[in-house]
């Protein structure tokens, strides 16, 4: 084999031309990148016949999302029993919407059934105890108005008897001595018919502090 000689100034120009294709390759390069940056991301595109198009409205938008797992409450609130009991049914569940008056558990328990059923029958037998004081002191509240009556009336018949046997004592028809006993009587009956109405009044003070509920 014969080897040719090259032109050194060929090998030259090459080269150069080589270098100037690099360079210009690095700033297209480089041009291009900062363009790229420039640009915003192009915007998704979906198949127009899986959407659904309507006109702007002003309004509420109510968002309905499900999914798989279990709610947790933030709080929780423990609602202790005022006594013990076993648990027949449980009427609202976790998460329902409660009020004041709203029945969450049903309990049972024995004994608080009768003490309630022993508490019924005091109850009971206690109203059936007043009822009673009610007619006894009714009664003897009449008893009291028919002595005061009584006493009522003997006091005006020897006030009468008073007065008319002072009208004979003037006249000289009847003695002092007769005079003093009817006037002593009438005075007796009006003690009397004071301390009756008296009473009379404490049965009605005593019929309500013993009737009070």
């Amino acid at each position: 084999m014969v080897d040719i000689a090259r032109d050194p100034r060929i090998l030259k120009r090459k080269r150069q031309r080589q270098v100037a294709g690099g360079i210009v390759g690095l700033l297209l390069v480089i041009a291009l990148s900062a363009a790229l940056a420039r640009m915003e991301p192009a915007a998704p595109s979906v198949d127009r016949s899986t959407v659904l198009t309507d006109t702007v409205k002003r309004g509420s938008i109510v968002r309905q999302v499900r999914g798989v797992g279990t709610l947790v409450p933030e709080d929780t609130r423990w609602i202790p029993a005022v006594t013990d009991g076993r648990v027949d049914r449980i009427v609202l569940r976790p998460g329902a919407e409660v009020t004041a008056e709203a029945v969450i558990l049903e309990l049972s328990n024995p004994q608080v059934e009768q003490d309630a059923s022993a508490a019924r029958l005091a109850v009971r037998s206690a109203e059936a105890t007043l009822a009673n004081l009610h007619v006894q002191l009714r009664n003897e509240r009449l008893t009291q108005e028919s002595t005061v009556a009584t006493v009522n009336a003997d006091y005006q018949q020897a006030k009468l008897d008073a007065e008319s046997k002072e009208s004979l004592a003037q006249e000289k028809l009847i003695g002092s001595l007769e005079l003093k006993q009817s006037q002593i009587k009438a005075e007796t009956l009006k003690t009397r018919l004071d301390i009756e109405q008296r009473r009379l009044a404490s049965a009605d003070e005593s019929i309500d502090a013993r009737t009070r509920v």
